[in-house]
């Protein structure tokens, strides 16, 4: 396929049209159906080979729309994936935090209460 081809390709199989083949590339969709449906034989419908080349590029757009959508919804999948995983380590890491905190307020308030019994026992000698 040419560079832009599956592009272009994919975009009619999205919109589920049909493929303009050579020769019907001035003409939409819509009018080349009608031309066909009322006895005209277009490019590409009588020959085996263009049918097949026909047949092929149509399902290597379908494999690329389907790709693109697919790659759409696993980029959105491992961003999610991401998000829960920060959240869980920014979780943890709040509650290490919480419980530091609250074992240095104890140590702290058990120093101030130790060095108050020690510094009244001293005193009174």
């Amino acid at each position: 396929m040419v560079a832009g081809e599956g592009a272009a390709i994919a975009s009619y199989v999205q919109e589920g049209k049909r493929i303009p083949r050579r020769g019907e590339v001035g003409l939409k969709a819509d009018e080349i159906e009608s031309f066909e449906t009322e006895g005209f034989v277009m490019s590409g419908s009588r020959h085996k080979r263009m049918n097949a080349v026909r047949i092929r590029k149509e399902n290597q757009a379908i494999l690329q729309v389907y790709s693109a959508e697919e790659k759409r919804a696993l980029a959105m999948f491992n961003f999610e994936e991401r998000q829960q995983r920060e959240n869980r380590i920014l979780a943890d890491f709040k509650s290490m935090m919480a419980v530091r905190h609250l074992i240095l307020s104890c140590s702290s308030l058990l120093l101030i209460l130790t060095q108050g019994k020690f510094a009244g026992a001293t005193s009174n000698p």
